[in-house]
């Protein structure tokens, strides 16, 4: 399993929770090949990033600067380096659950799956909530994904 960050000046502390997040999955952070994407940052974030994260066997640092504002980019660079069956995205203000890894590559191989899409869990402590579309339903005008902060993404890769 992938995972890529793009980062871009967001607070540490903030991002700290989101790496935590991902330290505490039933997944096992082990099992998740960590790339971050530190874009068009200042420097005293970039030092922050590194300092957190060198070292690890299993986590991806890099850097990139360019003229695009969008995190699309970062995401783009760090999908090229990505390599597995599943690849996943995480924004660097945003955590998962304990289990959301888990359950969602769960959902993902039940519903034989291309793309999970999934919504912040209730922090009511209800279900969280995983829509799972195939190619053809990706192609229809009537996908419904949801439109929350914190949404995530995982996608069956074939290399």
């Amino acid at each position: 399993m992938r995972l890529v960050i793009p980062f871009h000046n967001v607070k540490m502390d903030v991002f700290e929770k989101g790496i935590e997040s991902l330290r505490s999955q039933t997944f096992g952070f082990e099992n998740i090949e960590l790339i971050v994407v530190i874009h068009n940052c200042a420097p005293e974030y970039r030092t922050g990033v590194h300092e957190m994260l060198d070292g690890l066997d299993h986590v991806i640092v890099m850097e990139l600067d360019n003229d695009r504002h969008t995190p699309s980019s970062p995401r783009n660079a760090g999908l090229a380096v990505a390599s597995g069956d599943y690849v996943g995205f995480l924004d660097a203000d945003d955590c998962y659950t304990p289990g959301c890894i888990e359950t969602v590559l769960e959902s993902i191989k039940r519903n034989c799956a291309q793309i999970a899409v999934f919504r912040r869990a209730d922090p009511a402590g209800g279900e969280m909530s995983t829509e799972n579309y195939n190619d053809s339903a990706l192609k229809t005008k009537d996908a419904k994904r949801p439109e929350c902060p914190g949404a995530g993404y995982l996608r069956r890769t074939y290399r």
